[in-house]
């Protein structure tokens, strides 16, 4: 295999594993923390505390 092809192997390596693990965590914080946002807007709904005109 030429350099050019080891470093094309490296760089698709590289993507694949690392920067797909990123990807998951940032869905999984996102997915973890929308919900729990979500709840404490609907509480201060109820209480009438936002839009209020």
């Amino acid at each position: 295999m030429t350099d050019q092809g080891k470093n094309r192997k490296a760089r698709i390596c590289q993507k694949i594993w690392v920067e797909s693990r990123k990807v998951d965590l940032h869905l999984s914080l996102y997915l973890g923390v929308l919900p729990i946002l979500k709840e404490y807007v609907m509480v201060f709904q109820l209480f009438g505390l936002f839009h209020k005109a």
